[in-house]
């Protein structure tokens, strides 16, 4: 079941009840939670892309910019001339596509990783984890291992995972949640047009996890229009 309850005696989630199977301990109201989990395969995911290319393609297209309007400022019209016949555009588009493939690879050679979900009282928690198996972009150092905060995952440690990050999205900051039911996933807005994470969901869930949003967020911060 997706419903979970959370004992804080024993730090981990334990099954739906009102009282803690593996201490006896009473477990509040409050400590009930949506939980599932799914995996990520990082190459194959568009949001993946999409918070890289957000950032990439803005600084590239700022850069090329600022280097023609110096050029124009230094040698006018003639010295902008120039410089585009000098090959520009061609090379700023080839160190473009050679950063694309660079990332790509990156990408595929990364190790999928666990996701797990939460959404209880304060907000959606996403985290990410990683198999015993270690990546080349682990190997090299762009993928930093953590330790999990509070050490609140023992159950995942003890079954060889190791947490990666962590992204928390508290309720009141949430200013709107869009259901992209075509891909069956959640997008979270923290401010207007900028996407703070993009958590999918399985389809039979969706009842579930749209009333249970709107009971949390608030029926306005809620957008089905999404297909």
């Amino acid at each position: 079941m997706p419903f979970l309850s959370y004992c804080g005696k024993c730090k981990q989630e334990v099954p739906l009840g009102e009282i803690c199977p593996l201490c006896g301990k009473n477990l509040p109201k409050t400590g009930e939670r949506f939980v599932y989990n799914y995996q990520r395969i990082p190459w194959k995911d568009w949001f993946e892309w999409n918070r890289f290319l957000r950032i990439l393609l803005p600084m590239w297209a700022g850069i090329l910019l600022v280097m023609m309007l110096s050029e124009y400022a230094a040698g006018g019209q003639v010295g902008l001339v120039l410089l585009l016949q000098d090959g520009l555009l061609p090379h700023a588009i080839l160190l473009l596509g050679g950063i694309l493939l660079i990332y790509a690879l990156l990408l595929f050679f990364h190790q999928p990783e666990q996701v797990h979900v939460v959404i209880d009282k304060s907000g959606v928690t996403v985290s990410a984890y990683l198999g015993k198996a270690r990546s080349i972009t682990q190997r090299i150092g762009l993928i930093r291992l953590q330790e999990s905060p509070a050490k609140t995952d023992p159950e995942w440690s003890k079954n060889g995972f190791t947490y990666v990050r962590r992204t928390t999205l508290t309720w009141d900051r949430i200013r709107s949640i869009h259901f992209w039911r075509g891909g069956a996933t959640m997008l979270f807005y923290q401010m207007p047009w900028w996407l703070s994470a993009a958590v999918p969901y399985a389809p039979s869930d969706f009842q579930t996890l749209q009333e249970l949003l709107q009971q949390k967020a608030g029926r306005k911060k809620i957008n089905l229009s999404m297909e």
